[in-house]
């Protein structure tokens, strides 16, 4: 049910998600993602670096590949040899996007992992999860609470 993962120094515990105390998790679960910085990720506020491509010209003699100069504010991400500037930058997202959605699909026991099955990112998973996890958890906040205020104190 719990895990635990590190080298000493970088311990992090983090219990498996299994249909209760959604917030709770939650909140452990950022925390891992604050300790990898990887929260912009995971809430979308971190987006995927733009890719531009070369714009294909078809003729009926030949096909012909033409550099354009690119009318956006990133028109400069390919360099002379029509390579694209941004490619690391792209990949590092990839890279750090598979390790925010690997944190969220390890830290949800098996019957839960399949409602984040088809995301298209780690952002997509945490929003699945929110709409569907912390509307319940609120229900049972406020039908708890109705429950505290019918009882009666006893002198």
């Amino acid at each position: 049910m719990a895990n635990h993962e590190g080298n000493g120094n970088n311990l992090i515990f983090q219990a498996k998600f299994n249909g209760t105390r959604f917030s709770q998790w939650k909140f452990g679960a950022l925390i891992m993602a604050r300790a990898k910085k990887l929260v912009g990720i995971i809430e979308g506020t971190e987006q995927k670096p733009v890719e531009h491509h070369h714009t294909i010209f078809f003729t009926t003699e030949c096909i012909l590949l033409v550099k354009v100069k690119l009318v956006s504010t990133q028109a400069e991400e390919y360099d002379e040899e029509g390579k694209l500037r941004n490619g690391k930058k792209i990949n590092t997202w990839i890279e750090r996007d598979a390790m925010a959605a690997g944190l969220i699909y390890g830290s949800l026991e098996p019957e839960y992992q399949t409602s984040v099955g088809g995301s298209v990112d780690a952002a997509d998973m945490w929003k699945r999860l929110n709409q569907e996890h912390a509307q319940v958890a609120a229900a049972n906040s406020n039908q708890l609470t109705a429950k505290f205020f019918q009882y009666i104190m006893n002198p």
